[in-house]
């Protein structure tokens, strides 16, 4: 009798569920590239170009134009930095730690409603030593950095 009432209770606490987790009614997303409000170059078509991968690896969402659009993802780069964590004799970086923070809003396409704003910020480093490049650092950077812009999309993030 006991088994009865606890494997409901158990099934309920896997954290699974077959529905989507954007927003209802919300999954065709329309991204213009970002804007840069800093003075390197490119960021924001990298970033731009890592968002739009990892939309079209979900499932649950689809580019399109802006007019077909339900929501409207925009982002603007707001910083970007490189920190030198060590140096070899000749004063080669041998670790180095790269900052970038963006400040991203979902909108809503049929009235220009904003539905989420966030700054977010993230780190990637790397080491020369271990065979990574100030790029692979940033590629890195990019795609955990898309991921964070992309689950602003679900509901409740």
């Amino acid at each position: 009798l006991c088994a009865f009432f606890l494997f409901p209770a158990l099934q309920g606490c896997t954290g699974w569920s077959t529905d989507s987790l954007i927003m209802d009614g919300a999954e065709k997303v329309y991204v213009p590239y970002f804007k840069n409000d800093t003075f390197y170059r490119r960021l924001e078509h990298d970033l731009t170009y890592a968002v739009i991968a990892n939309i079209n690896e979900r499932p649950d969402l689809f580019l399109t134009d802006e007019e077909s659009a339900d929501l409207i993802l925009t982002g603007t780069v707001k910083d970007f930095r490189s920190i030198v964590q060590s140096e070899d004799r000749v004063d080669r970086v041998v670790e180095s730690a790269t900052v970038i923070t963006v400040e991203v809003q979902v909108i809503r396409a049929s009235d220009g409603k904003l539905i989420k704003e966030q700054t977010l910020t993230d780190l990637a480093q790397y080491n020369r030593e271990e065979g990574q490049t100030l790029e692979t650092a940033r590629e890195q950077l990019y795609k955990t950095l898309s991921r964070k812009i992309v689950a602003l999309l679900e509901e409740g993030f």
